[in-house]
């Protein structure tokens, strides 16, 4: 599951740079993300990074996605995309003999991100806890029926072949359907787990 959205991510980090270099960017103006209700910050799950870890962190803000939305043809895909903020997101592939330590810090960090968001009100709408994982899935209510500011994935798999932690948000004003052809290839495509819960 983890390792789908790394390569996700990192596909949709190449489609933002191809686009780039295929053409200017409109310097319009935009909206600052960290001012945005649905924007969270990377920095508390990067900072659990190691020297010697596996990083991939992905950063697709208001003008590289208006770059994006210039190039899809799918008018719902465009209009999706055009409403969307930011897409960011960490994957930490840990190594060394202190893994075990961080990915306790890891777990307590997203048992006290998901507490903190549902007290700002954000819904908490997925949550799962395994032997080997735990997933959180959270949304920030934009006040219309069906629609959100913010979508947050946290996720700590503690495989000991692999042990990974991922942090994704999407900041916007979506519709909670159509955040899910995010995993659709629409455009950017991002294999979030979770996903498939929203709109349902």
């Amino acid at each position: 599951m983890v390792k789908t959205m790394r390569s996700s991510i990192l596909r949709a980090a190449l489609a933002a740079t191809v686009l780039l270099l295929a053409g200017p960017v409109t310097h319009a103006a935009v909206t600052k993300p960290a001012s945005h209700p649905g924007y969270l910050s990377l920095q508390p799950f990067l900072d659990l990074a190691g020297p010697d870890d596996d990083v991939t962190e992905v950063n697709v803000g208001p003008e590289l996605l208006k770059s994006l939305t210039q190039a899809v043809e799918d008018p719902e895909a465009r209009k999706m995309m055009g409403d969307m903020v930011a897409i960011h997101a960490v994957v930490l592939g840990l190594t060394g003999d202190d893994v075990p330590t961080r990915l306790d810090r890891a777990r307590r960090l997203v048992a006290d991100t998901t507490k903190r968001l549902t007290d700002a009100g954000w819904e908490s709408i997925v949550r799962v806890k395994e032997k080997s994982s735990a997933v959180s899935v959270l949304t920030k209510a934009a006040g219309a029926e069906g629609k959100v500011h913010g979508l947050a994935v946290l996720v700590v798999e503690t495989d000991e072949d692999e042990p990974q932690i991922v942090f994704a948000n999407i900041a916007g004003t979506l519709d909670m359907a159509q955040i899910r052809k995010l995993s659709s290839g629409s455009g950017l495509k991002l294999d979030l787990p979770g996903l498939d819960q929203l709109g349902k």
